[in-house]
Parts: C-alpha cells; structure tokens; sequence
C-alpha cells in the first residue's frame, strides 16, 4: 500500500498553524526588516508546509503532485507575463509607449500627474474589467510620463494600481466582479450596487490624497519645464511620430472589451507593433524581434543615445520576454508553498475554528477579511481567494440574517483589490513587473485598495447592516414575556422606521383616490402619509365619555366603510394622542366590520410597552390565526427605549402573501437597510432593560397622578382625559373658550410652554393640548406653575388669531 493511500493523521489547530505563521514570519522579518531576496523565503516557507504533510502521511509524490496542480493553474498567468515582456518591448519599437509619453509630458503637469494616473486608469479598468489590461497599456505611458516629470515613480504605481484595481472591482466586464457575485450567491447589479458603499468611500479618499500630494512637496523634485521640453525633444528626435501608433493598444482594450483570449490579443498587438516599427520607424525586422525577446534598447536607432538627455535611454530601454524571468521564479516559488500548504488542509482548519468564535457582524465581517487575505497570501490565486471565504461564511451571514451581497462585498474589499499589494501574488507580481516599481515601495500609494478594508470594517460595526439571529431572539422572546403573544420569525420585516413603513404600506394597499380610515384624534403623520399619496383621509372621529375616555364609534364607522368602501385602515393601539389601549372585544368587533367590507386593518402598536399599573395591552395578533389574513402590527423599540433617532422598526405580518408583497417594495425602496447601531441597541434593550422599563414605568404613572392631582386642583379650566398607556396626557381645555390660535399663544406667552397642539391631531382634537409625562418631575412642575397663571383676567383681550 502507498503512502499516498495510507490514512492521514489529523492536525490539530496549533499544527495547521504552523505553516502559514512561518510564511508570514519569514516574509515579516526576512524580506521586510532583513530586505533578503523573497524566493528563497517562499522556499523555505514551502519545506515547513511540505514537512507538516510529511508528517500527516503525504510522500514526496503526494507533495510534488500538489505543487504541480497549482502550477498548472498559474500558467496561464505565467504565459501572460512572458507577453507583458513582449508587448513593452515592441511597443517600445514601434514608438506606441513614447508617442503616449511624448502627449503626456505635453498636456499633463506634475501636479496632476497623480491624479491623472489614477482616473485615466480607472476609466479604463471599469470599461474593459481588466487591471492588469488598463495598467499594461495606459498605465505603463503613464508610468514614463511620470518618469519625465521626474515624479515619484513609487506614487505614480500606486496611484495606476489603485485606478487599475477600481474598475476591476466594480466594472460588469470584470470576472472577479461575476465570480464574486457567483460564489455568493447574490446577483451581479446587486453585488455592483452594494460595493459602492465601501468602494466609492475608497475612490474618493485616494482622490483627495493624490491631489493633496501633487499640490504638495510630498513628491519631492519635479522636473523643471526645461527639463520636461528636452525629453520631449529627444523623443521627438528619435521616433516619427503618427496617431497611428496608438492601434497596438486601442486592439487590446477593444479585445478587453470583447471578452478576446489574452494571450493571442497580447501577441497580435506585438506583431502590430513589430511592423509599425518597420514601417514608421525604419527599424528592421530583426530588431523588432530582439527586443520582444531580449527587450527594446535604444541603440537600435542610428544615431543611439546621440542627442538625447540622459533620462530617455533609462526611460524607454525596457521590456522583452527576458525580463520577465525573474518575475516567472517567484511565480514558481509561490505556487510551491500554495500547492504544499493545500495538501495539509491547514487553511479550512483555521477558518473552521474562526467561525465558532464568531457572535457578531461585526465579528463576521473582521473574519471574513482576515481569511479573504490570508487565502490570497497562502494560495497566491485571486479566485481561490473569493471561493473559499464565500463557502466557508455563507451560511454563517444567513443566520445573522445578512444577505449574501454582504459577503460577496466583503470578500471584493479583501481580495481583489488586496491581491496587488502582496509581492509573491501573480497579481503583484505582474503589478511590479509591468510598472517597474516594487510592491511595497508602490503600496502605501495604493490607497484605494486597502482603504476599502477600513471601509468594510467600519460598515461590519457601524453600517448599514442587517438583523442577526441575536436580535430575532430578543424581539420574539419580549413579546411571548412581556406580552404572552407568540410570534414567528418570519413574520417580522424590518423597516427604516414605522412611518415609511405605513406610507409603503399605503401605496401597496390601495390605489390613488381610495379612502383610508384613521379614528381622530388622529397622528399627524397618518394625514401626510395618506393625502401626500393621493389617497383620501377618512375620519371616523372616536366618541368620548367623561369618565370612561374614548371609545370606537362603530355604527359610525360601519357606516363609513358601507359608503365609502375604503381598502383600508389604520388604528393606533394604545392611542395616540389619548393613551386608550383597545380591548379584546373591541379589537374582535372591529375585525368583524373589517371582514365584512374586505378592510386590511394596520395596528401601530408602537406604544405597546408603556401601560398603567394593572392595564393590560391586546394586539390584533392575540385575536388568533382567523384575522392573519387582514391584520399587520407595527411595532419598534424606539418609544419604550428612547432609540427612535436609530430607525429601526418591526411589521409583524402573518400572512406570507401579504408579507412577500410588502419585502419587494422594501427591496426597491431601499427602505430595507438600517445602521448596525440600531440593531445591537435593539437587541441590549430587549435583553437587558427589563428591571429599567418597569421603574420607568412607576416613574411615569406618579408623575401622572400628580400632575392630575394638581390639574384638579389648580386648572379649574381643564379636564384630564383618562388613560391606560403613554406617557402622553390629553388635556381639554375648551373651558377657556379660545380658539387653536388663541389656545397656542396663551401656552407660549402666558403659561411659557409648548405642548403639542391639539389642532395637529385633526378636527377631534381641536381645544385640546397634549403634554409629555416622560422628563422629570422638576419639568412638570414648572409647567403647572405656568399653567397656574392661565385665568379668565390672563386671557382677557385676547384677539381672535392670537
């Protein structure tokens, strides 16, 4: 029996380990601090990998065989880089790279050399998918216009890499961007569109900083003009230049475009470029070919480097497939450590370990960065490194109730745009060999590619985020211990706040000029959302008895809904502004009429939590499964906790019908998204504010009953509207014989406060006032001390109007 067929032992996490700490160890101090050649490193760091399979059982076929299959996979990068060579050195033949130069150096000065490298590249990028495309052809010119300008050719890299890297995150052409959006299982427009919240952040900071750069001394010494005018003259002297150059590249773009095999579209662009060197040039065919071998060298003119400044010959002798062989070995050195560390299965060790230690999103989306990198730096291959984070964490970001666009973002922000800055990677190496700079002098420059990780950790902690399964938990289990209502996940749909919720549900549920019913005194909000979406408002007005509150005028509303046969209804449970909580008979009798004339009943329940002592609050879900089909109950934290500034609110919906129409128009209202603040604030206050709510509560009925207690004996004038939950007081005061104008100026000017005018409740509430119980008791004293100097001589006087 073989090795290879023997059983293998297991590792343990601290073994699996191993391999990829000594990597980084190794890169850390050896490359990093030591500056020792980094293949040998990356050879080194492939026997620790291929001893620890040794040691699992693998033999030395085993591990060979590894190595070869990844190799196999890098040849297509390997051949492409062999035509990188090829490509610079004929262009620089043919005079395409110097005729872009030779424009550049006209129409670009230093200053904006930064920011120009890093738009035209991303325009490129984002029209044709491809940096390495965009950063072989317009950024290697703007590489020798920056090299002209004697700029920084560190920042000029860094700003190509970042525009180059840009497109090729976002761009539909891109393969990354599709693959990313495949192996998450989310759609393309989707994945694009949720990008944008990290990578456009991104975009807009390296934007600022090359900016602030060029205008600065951070780049050091440019090239005075004169210096500028002699390169140009010197090029001009050597090439005869035509705008029939620029074809070897427009072939490659366009073929970019077109979805074309690279490597026939790179050589044909070299041959092209090899006879416009014949042609254009007078060069000869042998030349052409030395110098898509051996690399372009400006002796191959006549009169050499007779004539020229110094700085042509270092700017154009460059290129040729030669000078992609050291590039090949690290190439083969990393794809040796990435095929021995995939044998010893170390990497989905670590990462399966990492998920049980995983409690929040933002936990989640720190690991999925940190695997996303570690997989791009221990495999060297950019898909691999989208693949396995998405396979991994999938089913972690659905049981956070994350969508998965979430995932496919994050991996982008850790992987595509990471793949460039890491020396070993086939994408940073071409990246260092194409541009002539190396990784880690371009990478500080780089800032749109590793700015997007802060982006996405900040968005994992503060952002726009979605539900988790702690926040489902905490929301069903306060309403089954606080309300005995048992209620099923599913049927809860998050919204950016009840009110949009309502107007959504508004739109969704009627047609422009339907009637909605409201029971006045009504929200004020409920009129806006109804008429400013030309529907009409239908007030069933709440009868009232001095000693028993409001009450629902139902022959009033039957008569109502037979007339005008509205679709729908709002009801607001407890009361606002009144504090009436409806009962169980109440509610049943209204879904009865409900039933009768197909009315879909929306409770606000907003105010559930905040009852009398001994009051007991009925949602229209108690009343069982028969009225599932017409009945949603809108409900928040934001009341009972003051978190209303952090939009976030629940639609329990039972029925799935009803329930899927209303998460469409979510969807495309974008009304589906909510900070990660307002979800973990939810959740703590569900779980934790128990004990606070109910000395909250005692708090509120006291200040009630003294403020009644001085109201009965002080405001002659006015009557307290009973309650049974808010911390709202209804107070008439029609006693004073104002009108609403009147009744205003008289709280301002006599009493020196402002309560909320009765008038913004509709008809039903004119002549009242409604005051907040919620503050302290000091508020409500000097409140009654102002209430105090209302009289009949205080009012006397007073104009009609105020």
């Amino acid at each position: 029996m073989s090795a290879s067929q023997n059983k293998k032992k297991t590792l343990s996490l601290g073994l699996a380990l191993i391999p990829v700490i000594s990597m980084l160890l190794l890169l850390i101090i050896g490359y990093g601090i030591m500056g020792l050649r980094i293949e040998p490193l990356l050879l080194c760091s492939a026997a620790v990998a291929a001893g620890i399979a040794w040691w699992q059982g693998y033999c030395w076929e085993d591990i060979i065989n590894s190595v070869v299959d990844k190799l196999a996979k890098a040849m297509p990068v390997i051949m492409i880089l062999i035509c990188v060579g090829g490509l610079i050195g004929t262009w620089m033949f043919s005079g395409t790279i110097p005729y872009m130069v030779y424009w550049g150096l006209k129409l670009i000065s230093p200053e904006y050399i930064l920011i120009a490298a890093f738009f035209l590249t991303s325009v490129v990028s984002v029209c044709t998918g491809t940096s390495w495309g965009s950063a072989g052809t317009v950024g290697v010119a703007l590489m020798g216009v920056a090299a002209g300008l004697d700029v920084s050719l560190a920042a000029a890299a860094g700003a190509v890499v970042s525009g180059a890297y840009f497109g090729d995150k976002i761009s539909p052409l891109s393969d990354s961007t599709n693959f990313a959006a495949i192996v998450a299982d989310t759609t393309l427009f989707e994945h694009i569109q949720h990008l944008l919240w990290t990578t456009l952040p991104s975009f807009l900071l390296a934007a600022v900083v090359y900016l602030i750069a060029g205008h600065s001394n951070m780049l050091g010494e440019v090239a005075t003009p004169q210096r500028v005018t002699d390169i140009i003259h010197s090029l001009e002297s050597l090439y005869h230049f035509n705008i029939v150059l620029i074809l070897p590249p427009v072939i490659v773009l366009w073929g970019a475009i077109r979805k074309k095999p690279v490597i026939p579209l790179m050589l044909s662009a070299c041959v092209l470029a090899l006879f416009l060197g014949v042609i254009m040039q007078g060069l000869s065919i042998k030349q052409g070919l030395d110098a898509f071998i051996d690399g372009f060298d400006i002796a191959m003119f006549p009169q050499g480097a007779e004539g020229v400044v110094a700085d042509v010959p270092r700017l154009l002798n460059r290129g040729g497939m030669f000078s992609m062989m050291g590039t090949i070995l690290l190439v083969f050195c990393a794809f040796s450590f990435a095929g021995a560390l995939t044998l010893t299965g170390a990497l989905t060790i670590i990462i399966n370990r990492l998920l049980t230690i995983i409690h929040s999103v933002g936990q989640l989306i720190a690991a999925t960065i940190g695997t996303t990198i570690l997989v791009t730096g221990a495999t060297s291959d950019g898909k691999l490194a989208l693949l396995v984070p998405a396979e991994l964490f999938k089913d972690a970001y659905r049981r956070m109730g994350l969508d998965t666009k979430n995932l496919s973002r994050t991996i982008e922000d850790a992987g595509t745009v990471i793949e460039p800055l890491l020396p070993w990677t086939s994408a940073g190496v071409y990246m260092a060999t194409t541009l002539g700079v190396s990784t880690l002098d371009l990478l500080p420059w780089a800032i749109q590619c590793y700015a997007a990780i802060f982006f996405a950790l900040m968005h994992g902690v503060f952002g726009y985020s979605e539900r988790d399964e702690a926040y489902f938990n905490a929301l069903l289990h306060w309403f089954s211990s606080r309300h005995q209502l048992t209620l099923k996940q599913e049927w809860v749909c998050s919204v950016e706040g009840v009110v949009p919720g309502l107007a959504l549900l508004v739109q969704m549920l009627t047609h422009p000029g339907d009637g909605v019913v409201v029971q006045g005194p009504y929200y004020g909000s409920f009129a806006k959302i109804i008429t400013l979406n030309g529907r009409k408002l239908l007030e069933n007005p709440l009868s009232e008895s001095p000693d028993d509150g409001y009450q629902m005028d139902f022959c009033q509303l039957e008569r109502l809904f037979r007339h005008e046969r509205p679709p729908l209804m709002i009801l607001c449970n407890p009361h606002n502004p009144t504090g009436r909580c409806w009962s169980a008979n109440e509610l049943e009798q209204l879904l009865l009429l409900c039933e009768a004339y197909d009315v879909t009943l929306i409770s606000d329940e907003i105010w559930a939590d905040l009852l009398l002592p001994g009051e007991t609050f009925t949602s229209v879900l108690h009343l069982g499964e028969r009225w599932h089909k017409r009945v949603i109950s809108a409900t928040a934290a934001s009341k009972t906790f003051g978190l209303s500034s952090l939009r976030i609110s629940n639609f329990l919906i039972p029925d799935p019908t009803l329930r899927q129409r209303f998460l469409s128009r979510l969807d495309a209202h974008g009304l589906d998204v909510f900070n990660a603040l307002s979800v973990q604030a939810a959740t703590t206050a569900w779980n934790e504010s128990r004990q606070w709510l109910d000395s909250l509560l005692d708090y509120l009925a006291e200040n009630r009953r003294w403020f009644v207690e001085q109201a009965t004996e002080h405001l002659p004038w006015a009557r307290i509207v009973p309650a049974q939950g808010t911390y709202l007081l209804w107070m008439d005061c029609k006693k004073l014989g104002l009108d609403d104008e009147q009744l205003k100026w008289v709280m301002a000017d006599v009493a020196g406060i402002a309560p909320s005018m009765g008038s913004g409740f509709g008809p039903a509430g004119s002549g009242f006032i409604r005051l907040n119980l919620g503050c302290p008791r000091t508020y409500l004293e000097m409140a009654i001390d102002g209430l105090k100097r209302i009289s009949v001589k205080t009012i006397k006087g007073i104009p009609t109007g105020g």
